[in-house]
């Protein structure tokens, strides 16, 4: 398997999920797994780790922007004074 696809499936899976169940835990679930596999399928330049990286972002912001609970934890963090 090229690298990056393990974690890429498990962010699609966790998106998936969290836009199915509890959102809040799976949504940033995805997010990690989005993010670990996108950067191993560039460093290894594996073209299909990059493809379902890209997927498992889309499904990730998808979740995000359906679960008002993201939203309001997203909002007090942005809000929070630094």
């Amino acid at each position: 398997m090229q690298p990056g696809m393990i974690f890429g499936i498990c962010g699609v899976v966790s998106g998936i999920i969290g836009m199915l169940t509890l959102g809040t835990i799976f949504i940033p679930l995805g997010a990690a797994c989005t993010v670990i596999s996108l950067w191993r399928a560039i460093a290894s330049g594996s073209g299909s780790g990059i493809g379902v990286s890209l997927l498992s972002a889309v499904v990730v912001l998808i979740g995000f922007i359906t679960s008002p609970a993201l939203w309001v934890a997203f909002g007090l963090v942005a809000a929070a004074p630094h």
